[in-house]
């Protein structure tokens, strides 16, 4: 995301908390090395044209029907680890190598050892060798100390370089063009993998062999001469370094499509050339069991019904599939299309004060819907999910506020989808936005939902029902029936229809 400047489509905070990305990233998080698990996250963020999904897509389907190759890859994926590597962003994007002053220096001190020994003969000769490496082992030390913060990024580099060549090897047969970016890259940065790779076993012996070595290292500075070189390498490659992380991330991407596509019922997006979304038997991908729903959306939508019954997990089943399938190529329904893209997904739902900056609701509110207005403004193809529009005033203000809202979006030609319960906002907006309602049925006094989507405004309203059925007292639920009665006026106040919702229309 940082290289890529965060551009329009990206998916802002406010959208990723109202979605549940963390949630969606960790279903999807299969990955086997940190670079994968940051590319993800990063791909999640940021919506793609059919071009780099199509790429993606036959990534994951040759790894998907190459089992050999599959594992050969996480195999050696998997010995870069997970929990390492945290910070090798720095690498990328901020490489500002810790600097060992005179170059030169260094150099003419890891010959002083050797130098000294050729004079063992003299009287001094002993005393001045042992004294030569005395200083380099302290002068390593003192290095090591100041280059410590990059040490483990170097060491972890150095893990990546050696697996790129494991998955360039293992997609060579089933993703020849994936194998090929990789080589490309380590090809730029065979000039750094000798040296970083000496860099790190020149490192922590702790017996025999090894601590011998290491004493050899130490007082030869080897090291620190390995580290100059690698540092001076990177410097000059870093355009290359990037294409590694990205080339190596894709094909842990590919890795986690087909492994999610494995264990669920998805479907490959289809590209629209003007902006509608169609949707059919969609589900929300966390939701264990959901029930699919169907629907085309060709102009704002509005989504009124009761309580629970399902209209917000609707509305974030379409957002989260529309990432999906601009990121991974997938999506959890029988049939899914959008507009061909990048197209921007935006959202206002989980809509909250903000203590530290002095805002409200209504503002933070507000706030919210002017990201929408404004994209609306520029002219912008993007998808709009808002649930319970600015609900945060009075009812009269709120309604008339938000038909002048929606009114204005529709007029841009926005595609909105809209949860409320407002049933006033269906009636006044329907020449310009379609309805859909879900709804519900009292089956021994319980209120019972299908949630099945429904085309037309919702009738009935439950919200004092669930009152009793969550133990209020009975006067109270009394109380509420009356009030309601008298302000809503005859039929608003009562029960739906114990008879269960009418069969479903179909949805065009």
């Amino acid at each position: 995301m940082e290289a890529a400047g965060a551009p329009a489509a990206a998916v802002d905070e406010r959208t990723w908390q109202d979605l549940d990305m963390d949630s969606v990233y960790t279903r999807l998080n299969t990955c086997q090395s940190a670079v994968g698990e940051g590319y993800l996250y990063a791909a999640l963020h940021l919506p793609a044209g059919p071009d780099t999904v199509a790429r993606r897509q036959a990534l994951a389907d040759a790894l998907a029907g190459d089992e050999a190759a599959r594992l050969a890859a996480q195999m050696a994926l998997a010995r870069t680890g997970r929990k390492r590597g945290g910070d090798f962003s720095r690498l990328l994007f901020a490489p500002d190598f810790a600097v060992l002053p005179f170059p030169w220096a260094w150099r003419l001190c890891a010959a002083l050892p050797a130098a000294a020994c050729c004079f063992l003969w003299a009287p001094w000769g002993p005393a001045a060798a042992i004294g030569a490496m005395c200083l380099n082992i302290a002068l390593c030390q003192w290095a090591k100390a100041r280059t410590g913060r990059w040490l483990e990024e170097l060491a972890y580099l150095a893990d990546v370089l050696s697996a790129a060549e494991g998955v360039r090897r293992a997609l060579a047969g089933p993703a020849p063009a994936a194998a090929d970016r990789l080589g490309r890259a380590l090809a730029d940065l065979q000039g750094v993998r000798g040296p970083l790779s000496r860099f790190v076993r020149a490192g922590d012996g702790t017996g025999g062999r090894d601590l011998l070595l290491d004493g050899v290292n130490l007082i030869f500075l080897l090291p620190v001469l390995q580290y100059l070189r690698a540092v001076r390498v990177l410097r000059a490659r870093g355009r290359a370094l990037t294409e590694l992380f990205g080339a190596l991330g894709e094909a842990e991407l590919g890795l986690c499509a087909a492994s999610f596509a494995a264990g669920e019922n998805t479907c490959r997006p289809q590209w629209l050339a003007e902006n509608r979304l169609e949707a059919e038997d969609v589900r929300h991908p966390l939701v264990p069991g959901a029930v699919p729903n169907s629907g085309t959306f060709t102009r704002c939508a509005l989504f009124t019904g009761s309580n629970a019954s399902g209209k917000s997990t609707f509305l974030k089943a379409l957002a989260v599939n529309a990432l999906l399938a601009q990121t991974l190529g997938l999506c959890t329904a029988r049939r899914f299309s959008l507009a061909a893209g990048p197209v921007p997904v935006v959202s206002s739902m989980a809509i909250a004060d903000d203590l530290l900056a002095g805002e409200s609701y209504f503002v933070a509110e507000l706030k919210s819907l002017l990201r929408a207005i404004g994209r609306a403004g520029r002219g912008e193809k993007f998808l709009y999910f808002v649930d319970e529009i600015l609900r945060g005033t009075n009812t009269d203000e709120r309604l008339a506020a938000s038909q002048a809202v929606l009114r204005h979006l529709a007029g841009t030609g926005a595609l909105c989808f809209v949860a409320t319960h407002d049933g006033e906002l269906a009636a006044a907006l329907a020449d310009v936005c379609d309805n859909y309602h879900f709804s519900e049925a009292v089956q021994d006094g319980t209120v019972v939902f299908d949630y099945r989507l429904r085309p037309g405004p919702a009738q009935g309203r439950n919200a004092i029902r669930l009152l009793g059925q969550m133990g209020f007292p009975a006067d109270v639920v009394a109380a509420a029936r009356a009030l309601a009665g008298e302000t809503l006026g005859c039929g608003h106040g009562v029960p739906p229809d114990a008879a269960g919702p009418k069969p479903a229309a179909e949805i065009p």
